[in-house]
């Protein structure tokens, strides 16, 4: 299952205060809750998680990970409530941004088409600089554009055994590969 917000119902309920690309910064002050829905997935399930994605880096909670998770997680980013069928889940807006030092720019490597920035193709943390209670963050070398998380709260998640999350070692997967060939209008003038 993944989850859904309608466009228009963001743009009603906040106006044009909303930006989804301001999340990883607070949204209390402007978040009016909204109505969400579940649509089935590619696999034709229908069984809600306990934990699912809206966007790639915007996880979204049901009650049951809200209760276990939400003290564990205060001091990494907010809870942001959403109404699923008189049903109360929330977005959790991750907050915590590693600083770029913990980044490993040796082992990392940015992916550029036609002279812009699209995305990363290989990131390395020095993990040495990463406090080892750290449960999840994002970093500004992506943007924020991704979570990252570690192996506590990964054991955590597994623990209290909570459905619907995949973890991946993969720390970055390259928008441009299988692209070698691709031409642009302009490649082929």
């Amino acid at each position: 299952m993944s989850f859904a917000i309608e466009n228009y119902e963001l743009r009603d309920k906040m106006g044009g205060e909303f930006d989804i690309q301001s999340f990883g910064k607070s949204q209390k002050k402007i978040w009016k809750t909204p109505t969400g829905m579940f649509l089935s997935s590619d696999t034709g399930s229908v069984k809600i998680p306990d934990i699912t994605d809206w966007v790639p880096y915007v996880l979204v909670f049901n009650q049951k990970a809200y209760e276990l998770l939400s003290n564990y997680l205060t001091q990494y980013g907010e809870m942001l409530e959403v109404n699923i069928e008189s049903n109360k889940y929330y977005i959790f807006n991750v907050m915590k941004m590693l600083d770029d030092k913990t980044i490993n720019y040796d082992k990392s490597q940015k992916a550029v088409f036609e002279g812009k920035e699209v995305g990363v193709k290989r990131l390395t943390f020095n993990t040495e600089l990463i406090d080892d209670d750290i449960l999840i963050f994002k970093t500004s070398y992506n943007h924020g554009g991704h979570l990252y998380c570690s192996d506590k709260f990964k054991n955590l998640i597994e623990e209290l055994k909570l459905t619907g999350i995949t973890f991946d070692t993969m720390l970055a997967i390259d928008p441009l590969e299988g692209l070698e060939d691709f031409k642009t209008d302009l490649d082929l003038i």
